[in-house]
């Protein structure tokens, strides 16, 4: 589709060299920081279906200042693009993610907070977000919907921010009445089930119990917040649910089990069962538990191949793959 008569709406000032040649900030990789509102696309061939009624939406990273040190893609501030559909017609939206990191960053003209492939020691601010700490929450990892309202977040756990899915404008975070776990933040990756209504989430951190669990209702509630005790830090990054289940992974950070069979790498899936001490081999472990709410006294650790099991009974295990997650196409007035 395209547009011949796109609308500025903001732009934004960029510290990044003008003659930057880095490799994930140029060609397709290079920055938009640029806001524009494009009405009355033109399909480019073919037409757009008439009773294709709803939007379609998408998170980046858009980097506006050069990181303090490394680089990395997963660096950047968050930008929602917004395709919207009806009567046979289409609009395009882009829009920064307001984050605090994205308001501080621009007030001081530069970067405060040290990316992914740079330690946490760098960061020019006595506070920040992430499991790992002092990191900026840039909202730009995945988007979704739950009750109209499109929530970004981010990978290494921070606040969710609800933007408005067909302005693109950042609206507020998201509180649950006060109950929002502001301390640890939720992951990315959170899911709806559209058949309850319900937000399931999880968190993770450096510090013990190392994941929680948690679950906000149809009426935007949390209702549910359980600790996940594990034996150290985890990297997770994304759960999955099933009719029965929910499911959270248990990745862990240690090179070698050492006897320990719960201090795993996570290289490639073996299918038999864990436990055996001394075992050095690769182990990629999920943690099967009952869902929406559970007993954590209750979880079994399970192999993926137990979980495909499950699937082959007739249990559909919904998971988003890829960095950047796409929300569902929803309806209503814009």
């Amino acid at each position: 589709m395209a547009s011949t008569n796109p609308e500025v709406v903001a732009k934004y000032l960029s510290t990044l060299p003008e003659d930057d040649d880095h490799p994930y900030r140029t060609g397709p990789w290079r920055p938009q920081t640029t806001e524009w509102d494009a009405d009355d696309l033109t399909a480019v061939e073919g037409e757009i279906p008439s009773d294709l009624d709803g939007v379609y939406l998408r998170n980046t990273e858009n980097p506006l200042h050069p990181a303090l040190k490394f680089y990395h893609p997963f660096d950047g501030d968050g930008m929602v693009h917004i395709v919207g559909f009806r009567d046979g017609k289409a609009f395009y939206r882009n829009r920064f993610i307001r984050t605090d990191g994205f308001a501080e960053e621009n007030e001081a003209g530069g970067p405060l907070w040290p990316g992914l492939a740079e330690p946490v020691q760098l960061s020019k601010r006595d506070k920040g977000w992430g499991a790992r700490t002092l990191m900026k929450d840039a909202s730009s990892t995945d988007v979704i919907v739950h009750r109209g309202t499109a929530l970004t977040s981010f990978y290494q756990c921070g606040d969710l921010y609800c933007v408005d899915p067909y302005s693109g404008d950042t609206v507020g975070k998201a509180d649950w009445g006060g109950a929002f776990p502001f301390d640890w933040g939720v992951s990315a990756h959170p899911k709806v089930d559209d058949k309850t209504g319900e937000l399931l989430f999880f968190n993770y951190s450096k510090e013990a119990p190392y994941m929680h669990y948690g679950v906000v209702d149809e009426n935007n509630q949390l209702v549910h917040y359980v600790d996940v005790p594990l034996p150290g830090a985890r990297l997770p990054h994304d759960m999955a649910f099933t009719r029965n289940y929910v499911i959270l992974n248990d990745f862990a950070t240690q090179d070698h089990c050492d006897g320990d069979a719960t201090a795993l790498r996570h290289d490639h899936v073996l299918s038999t069962a864990p436990g055996h001490a001394g075992y050095t081999g690769s182990w990629t472990l999920i943690l099967a538990v009952p869902g929406p709410a559970f007993d954590a006294a209750d979880m079994p650790y399970t192999t993926v191949a137990q979980v495909q099991a499950g699937v082959a009974a007739g249990d559909l295990v919904l998971m988003d793959t890829g960095a950047q997650m796409i929300a569902p196409v929803i309806g209503g007035a814009h």
